[in-house]
């Protein structure tokens, strides 16, 4: 009946249903964290692009200005 008979123990039908139930619902935010983890990447690669172009424009605009 299952795959979890480690010890030879039989579980019932309502039990390996509960066990699957909760293995797909790890594996859905597992999911969700692995998203979050790609977006929060991306966001922080964005700020430090942003933060480069703002270093970028604030040198550029300062040595304009001493001219």
């Amino acid at each position: 009946m299952s795959d979890i008979n480690d010890h030879g123990e039989e579980i019932s039908a309502d039990t390996y249903a509960t066990l699957v139930r909760h293995q797909f619902k790890l594996e859905c935010l597992g999911d969700i964290l692995q998203r979050i983890e790609h977006t929060t990447s991306k966001i922080k690669d964005n700020w430090r692009r942003g933060d480069k172009a703002m270093r970028d424009f604030t040198g550029t605009w300062f040595n304009k200005s001493r001219e």
